[in-house]
């Protein structure tokens, strides 16, 4: 027997708009998710693949800065070296 045209709607939608649990998904997943097409990006989800981002290339920058720096000062050629003093 034919089913009540609600009954169509409702099972159509259920199987369309079956979309993964995306707050359980890591950047990566949710990224190649998105690349792939898989699911449509809704704010929240963009805002955290930003913010993965961001946190990314402030880590980077600030590795960079550490490993720059030696402590030591420029040698400027032709100044006289000081002498040590005994004592």
């Amino acid at each position: 027997m034919a089913e009540p045209d609600g009954q169509i709607e409702t099972d159509a939608a259920a199987a369309v708009g079956a979309r993964p649990d995306t707050s359980t998904m890591t950047e990566v997943q949710l990224a190649q998710a998105v690349l792939d097409r898989s699911i449509r990006p809704r704010v929240g989800e963009v805002v955290r693949l930003a913010e993965a981002v961001l946190a990314k290339a402030k880590k980077k920058s600030a590795k960079k800065g550490k490993t720059a720096r030696s402590g030591k000062l420029a040698k400027i050629p032709g100044q006289a070296k000081k002498k040590k003093k005994k004592g």
